[in-house]
């Protein structure tokens, strides 16, 4: 029994290494497959990093653009700023047309006033007619309380 017993040990013995073995085995298989792919990765992201860094004859490409822009833009303004002045300049110049224009903005001026004083004579007008009618009805609801009360009073 003593040997059976130790023989039944060793046997057990030898397949917990067995298992610890094979366990070691498919970890470390585990591990090289994550590495791999870490690898594997890493390489794809530095493809990709450097297919996606410009180089300089595509950064100085996009500057070029980007100052031919900003370029365009300062013209039209400048062109803007000269035909301002320029008109600024002529309408100075001219006395008839400000004497025109200051004509024209003291006459609608004076319409605008007008327009003003016809809708307040218009709003007066509106009012006294609503009061005519509050008092002609507030003398009929008179008449119609005086004839109730002189009706009931006969009534009586």
């Amino acid at each position: 029994m003593k040997t059976e017993s130790m023989i039944d040990n060793k046997l057990n013995g030898t397949r917990y290494n067995n298992f610890l073995q094979q366990k070691q085995r498919f970890l470390d298989l585990r591990r090289k497959r994550i590495f791999d792919l870490y690898i594997k990765e890493d390489y794809e992201n530095k493809i990709e990093l450097q297919k996606n860094q410009e180089t300089p004859e595509q950064v100085r490409r996009k500057m070029e653009e980007r100052l031919n822009i900003l370029k365009e833009e300062r013209e039209k303004e400048r062109i803007e700023l000269v035909k301002f002045n320029l008109h600024r300049k002529f309408y100075q110049s001219a006395d008839e047309l400000r004497k025109n224009d200051s004509d024209a903005f003291a006459l609608s001026c004076y319409l605008e006033q007008e327009n003003q004083m016809l809708d307040k004579l218009k709003n007066r007008q509106k009012e006294k007619r609503e009061e005519e009618i509050y008092n002609k009805l507030q003398e009929l609801d008179s008449k119609k309380k005086c004839n109730i009360f002189l009706f009931n009073k006969i009534k009586k």
